[in-house]
């Protein structure tokens, strides 16, 4: 999808125009604090579950690995560090995300 125009602080629109029949038209909402924000961002989520022809888990999966610096706040709950002497290794995150408190598994590499 293309981000085609903005209306500043308030909704960026979203075209997706791979072919004639398959556009895909998304009004996003920038301000989190409009009342209608919630149902709108489900409204959107339904619309990509059904265009994409899968799960919004899985839509939002990607964006949450995909999305560039994304800040998470959270408590570190375990390190593993196979490979002490290059600093690098997995550690486990208890933080929330889309309001749910969620165990996060992440790499540092030379950290």
């Amino acid at each position: 999808m293309v981000r085609t125009q903005s209306v500043f602080n308030k909704v960026s629109i979203w075209i997706r125009e791979t072919y004639p029949e398959d556009k895909l038209k998304i009004q996003l909402p920038v301000d989190q604090g409009f009342d209608d924000y919630p149902l709108r961002m489900y409204e959107i989520m339904e619309t990509l579950e059904k265009a994409e022809n899968r799960s919004q888990v899985d839509i939002l999966g990607e964006l949450l690995t995909t999305v560039p610096n994304f800040t998470l706040q959270g408590i570190v709950i375990q390190i593993n560090t196979p490979n002490a002497d290059k600093l690098s290794g997995e550690i486990i995150i208890l933080g929330v995300v889309f309001d749910k408190l969620r165990r996060i598994t992440t790499e540092l590499v030379d950290h």
